[in-house]
């Protein structure tokens, strides 16, 4: 999990003059045909629109998408149900929009959040774009399809292995997944390798050895939210396909040790500015945690390559 910088204020300003005439139209019917009063009695006030709310639940943060499902609930049925029929038809007369081939360009999001695997690149002007998921699902919490901070762009892959799966407990008040506007793995979950009887994979020889996902943080809600995430997206298998990648870094870990990449730096000034420029071409990955969501696979890189140099 690769965590998403906030949105910028001029494109929330823009999604919302793409959406909200259309979802205000949509939830005006809604009132004049008396239909669906738990929806509407949250966004009017009497008989006027509630605009504060109509933006929080269009571009605010997750806070008010839980305050919106606490007040709402959850729909059931199916996405040709009412009213998701509806939602759902503004969320992709959205996605044909400008913006919504455009959206996750504009976010400079590259890297699909959820696994870290894929690249998600946009190529506006042929209408290729990433998958969003929605967050809290659009059947269930229909009155969020269209909100922005419950659209996360991925990758295919992550987007149909969570599907649906309903991430709100109703309970707690709160949601039961990771959410990469504010989770990430950042330095307590790491990428590790472990012994299984053949220590040449230490040599970057074979790949008998176990790749895991290590969980060392020590709140218990977002281990709790990180192992469901695990299971639904099936990360520790997925990850098991890379352990060729796995094997290169070793390798590479071997041959170029502190000393030899620190005289790199020295032979060469012109080419780089410090030794996580070397790490960079050394690597042919990022391994700073700040450019994680730029490359695929950086996360394990970065976790690969501390592993295998706190030796040296």
């Amino acid at each position: 999990m690769i965590k998403l910088f906030a949105i910028d204020r001029s494109i929330e300003a823009d999604f919302l003059r793409c959406v909200r005439p259309p979802f205000e139209r949509l939830l005006s019917d809604f009132r004049a045909r008396g239909r669906f009063p738990n929806i509407t009695d949250y966004f009017f006030s009497g008989d006027t629109l509630n605009a504060r709310r109509v933006e929080e639940v269009l571009v605010g943060e997750i806070e008010c998408l839980l305050s919106a499902i606490d007040a709402i609930g959850a729909f059931g049925g199916k996405a040709t149900s009412s009213p998701q029929k509806e939602f759902l038809a503004l969320y992709h007369s959205f996605t044909a929009t400008a913006l919504g081939r455009s959206l996750c360009d504009r976010t400079g999001v590259k890297v699909c959040p959820y696994c870290n695997r894929s690249y998600i690149h946009t190529l506006r002007f042929h209408r290729v774009r990433p998958q969003f998921d929605h967050f809290f699902g659009k059947v269930k919490y229909p009155y969020l399809a269209v909100s922005l901070y419950n659209l996360i762009p991925c990758c295919a892959i992550c987007n149909q292995s969570k599907a649906d799966a309903d991430v709100y407990d109703p309970v707690a008040k709160t949601y039961t997944f990771l959410y990469p506007y504010r989770d990430e793995y950042g330095t307590d979950v790491r990428f590790e390798t472990s012994y299984t009887g053949d220590v040449s994979y230490l040599l970057g020889k074979n790949e008998n050895f176990e790749l895991k996902i290590g969980d060392h943080s020590s709140d218990p809600r977002f281990r709790a939210n990180l192992k469901r995430t695990q299971e639904t997206l099936h990360t520790q298998e997925l990850y098991q396909k890379h352990k060729d990648v796995v094997l290169d870094i070793i390798r590479a870990s071997t041959i170029y040790d502190k000393p030899y990449m620190q005289n790199l730096l020295d032979r060469f000034p012109n080419l780089f500015r410090d030794l996580s420029d070397v790490e960079r071409l050394v690597y042919m990955n990022e391994t700073e945690k700040e450019h994680w969501g730029d490359r695929v696979l950086a996360k394990l890189t970065h976790d690969i390559v501390r592993e295998f140099r706190n030796g040296q």
